[in-house]
Order: C-alpha cells, then sequence, then structure tokens
C-alpha cells in the first residue's frame, strides 16, 4: 500500500493554512487561490539537491 504525502501549507496573502495530499505542480490557496503559499509540514515540494560547495 502506498501512502500519499500530506504537505501543510500557509497562505502568504490571506493567512489561510490548508493540506493537500498527493503530489500537486500547482498550488494555490483554497481561499483566495493565490500562487504565494509557504510550506509548513511535509515534503519540498521543489528537486531534492544538496548543497552547492562554496568558494
Amino acid at each position: 500500500m502506498t501512502q500519499e504525502k500530506k504537505r501543510t501549507f500557509r497562505c502568504a496573502m490571506c493567512g489561510e493554512i490548508f493540506t493537500l495530499e498527493g503530489d500537486k505542480n500547482e498550488i494555490k490557496c483554497p481561499k483566495c487561490r493565490s500562487k504565494a503559499v509557504i510550506l509548513e509540514s511535509g515534503d519540498s515540494v521543489g528537486k531534492k539537491r544538496g548543497c552547492a560547495p562554496s568558494g
């Protein structure tokens, strides 16, 4: 059985906190439809990369 990814976001515009399940490419606030969201908990939606070497 596969477990769905659960992530919690906070909208940067209206402050609404909402949870999404699964992998969605386009994340919008359900209240104001803004795309400016902040990940509160869960896995990052971006590509996982290590830090770039310095110097």
